[in-house]
């Protein structure tokens, strides 16, 4: 589909520029490797960097309300990021050994080194909102920060519920609530900051809904 390439050159451009003003170190190699970015030598790779849908549908979403998607783009990238933080404590918690075709980071560096990794990610995102300063208003952006981090907040409550589900044998109720958490609602928030960042406040609710019902869709086709 074309709209899952349309802003994947820029997107791409965006990361790798604000994972660059990070500097150079062991720890920010690993952050890029994980990001897709590079190889597990440092090698600069684009191999794996993954569908990118959230931040698609956030400029997608701008875009088809009328918004700038350069203004929005830094909103973009924070999401990214975000989603892609939540997929180094994943990986741990599910022992996973391979993503995206490749070794996950806990088992490139361990554990340990993989915590800093995510950790270090999770501040990475949040400074990615800063390159919307001068763009839009203060106050917006303090909303969009706002709404991704509610969103984490339920994202690890969709995670602790699905750890939960390890011990004991879910309802369709409760599985349904968990992927809406643990997916869902960061997809929601992915097409809400779009709306938000064109000014469409009266069509930023109805955008969520579309986002949270597409990314529980997403979840049960991939968990099925």
């Amino acid at each position: 589909m074309e709209i899952l390439t349309r802003y994947r050159p820029a997107l791409l451009d965006a990361v790798e520029a604000l994972m660059a003003d990070q500097g150079e170190a062991p720890l920010l190699d690993m952050a890029r490797y994980h990001m897709g970015l590079a190889e597990v030598d440092g090698t600069p790779s684009r191999t794996a960097v993954g569908k990118m849908i959230r931040p698609t549908l956030c400029l997608a979403v701008c875009e088809a309300l009328g918004g700038v998607v350069d203004d929005c783009l830094p909103a973009a990238v924070s999401l990214e990021i975000v989603h892609r933080t939540s997929l180094v404590f994943d990986d741990i918690q599910d022992n996973s050994r391979q993503r995206n075709h490749r070794d996950t980071v806990w088992e490139v560096c361990g554990v340990n080194q993989a915590l800093n990794v995510g950790l270090a990610l999770s501040a990475i995102g949040r400074l990615a909102l800063q390159g919307m300063t001068g763009r839009v208003d203060t106050a917006l952006i303090l909303l969009v920060e706002r709404r991704l981090e509610e969103a984490v907040v339920d994202l690890c409550r969709g995670q602790y519920q699905d750890l939960d589900f390890l011990e004991t044998l879910p309802t369709v109720a409760g599985y349904m609530e968990m992927i809406r958490l643990k997916t869902g609602v960061l997809v929601g928030a992915s097409c809400q900051v779009g709306a938000l960042v064109a000014g469409a406040m009266h069509q930023a609710a109805a955008a969520r809904c579309f986002g949270e019902a597409l990314g529980v869709a997403f979840q049960l086709h991939d968990d099925y």
